[in-house]
């Protein structure tokens, strides 16, 4: 599409033309990138919480997308971000990063070309935070998945004992009583009493039928449902992560990037700088990250 931002449907989102990274952003936000990181941050709960503001350079320029703080770095090349403005820290954390190819030559760019650092002034003390690769998250998936199984398999084994032992009922009581007579013999009469217990075992094949058939469809639902989740996982991976990319001249390359974000304490301020290399360009972006909880 000549002098338009198409974005192609693949995780690097790839542009024929960029003469605007903000019509970029909004095809993003058409195709639910930056609306993902919102529902990242609904699922993290309200521990270890934190603000999350630009802090542009001279030659960088900053602003909003949807209340999402967003950078450009202009060098030879440019590069852009979008972060989430509210993060759980000492979690996982996924923004949204674009590279676009302003010179001559081609370049690969991939999470290999993103470096990210958090920087404590009042501890003197620098992070290096991990940045996951599309297949290190998706073995992470296959993993979470993996014991999942496992832990279906293992309840579903439990109920389907249990139901099996349904249809059977077991009754215990005690009994007691007395006796008398008499007879022709000199004594005349006899009595006495008794007591003793008693248990007794039923079966019934109709209810342990029905209910091993119950505990069969609730498994089946529960191994559907995380069937279902996996899916979803991986195709929000698929879909939105950033892979390894060879960004043409005058293209544009995209994606999703998920990093281990560290602890910050309430009141807390940290410096986050995220280092991205567009071929022989590098741009050094900061974020301000107050703690608030």
């Amino acid at each position: 599409m000549q002098g338009a931002c198409r974005v192609l449907p693949s995780a690097e989102r790839c542009e024929t033309k960029t003469k605007s990274v903000n019509r970029f952003f909004r095809g993003l936000k058409a195709l639910g990138m930056i609306a993902a990181i919102a529902g990242i941050l609904q699922a993290t709960g309200c521990a270890y919480m934190a603000n999350v503001s630009p802090a542009p350079k001279e030659d960088q320029k900053s602003g909003y997308v949807d209340g999402s703080p967003r950078m450009i770095s202009s060098k030879t090349n440019l590069a852009a971000v979008v972060f989430p403005s509210r993060i759980r820290t000492r979690k996982r954390v996924r923004f949204t990063v674009a590279a676009v190819n302003r010179g001559k030559e081609p370049f690969d760019f991939s999470p290999a070309d993103i470096q990210i650092k958090a920087f404590y002034p009042l501890r003197g003390r620098e992070i290096k935070c991990r940045v996951f690769t599309y297949d290190e998250l998706v073995a992470s998936a296959n993993k979470a998945r993996m014991w999942q199984q496992i832990a279906l398999g293992l309840s579903a084994g439990v109920n389907m004992g249990n139901a099996a032992n349904a249809g059977t009922s077991y009754t215990n009581g005690v009994v007691s009583g007395s006796f008398s007579g008499s007879t022709l013999s000199p004594a005349g009469s006899f009595g006495g009493t008794y007591s003793g217990t008693y248990s007794e075992t039923t079966y019934n094949p109709y209810i342990a039928q029905k209910a091993q058939q119950e505990a069969r469809d609730e498994s089946e639902r529960q191994f559907a449902a995380s069937d279902a989740q996996y899916d979803a996982v991986i195709s929000e991976l698929q879909t939105h992560l950033l892979k390894r990319n060879t960004v043409e001249p005058g293209k544009m390359c995209a994606g999703q990037i998920d990093f281990a974000m560290p602890k910050v304490d309430k009141d807390e301020t940290v410096t986050l700088n995220i280092s991205i290399k567009t071929g022989e360009d590098t741009h050094e972006m900061e974020f301000t990250v107050l703690g608030t909880k």
